[in-house]
């Protein structure tokens, strides 16, 4: 579980995954796949909020390991 908040906390794999999604969800738009648009578009969204979360310190687990302490409500 360590090595997972470890990868999903990092601002370098959210903008991976942000241009990742944004590229598919792009080609899915063109191609006419509802559903995978829809997919890429979650993802997207989610990569969004935590890179949000991260870049202004309400993400306790990369402040903890970031040395900004844990307690940013």
């Amino acid at each position: 579980m360590e090595r997972f908040h470890r990868i999903f906390s990092s601002k370098g794999y959210q903008f991976f995954l942000l241009a990742v999604a944004l590229a598919f969800m792009a080609a899915n738009i063109v191609a006419g796949n509802t559903l995978l648009t829809i997919f890429w578009a979650v993802l997207l969204a989610w990569s969004i909020w935590n890179l949000n979360r991260i870049c202004t310190g309400r993400d306790p687990y990369y402040n903890e390991h970031h040395g900004k302490g844990s307690d940013h409500g």
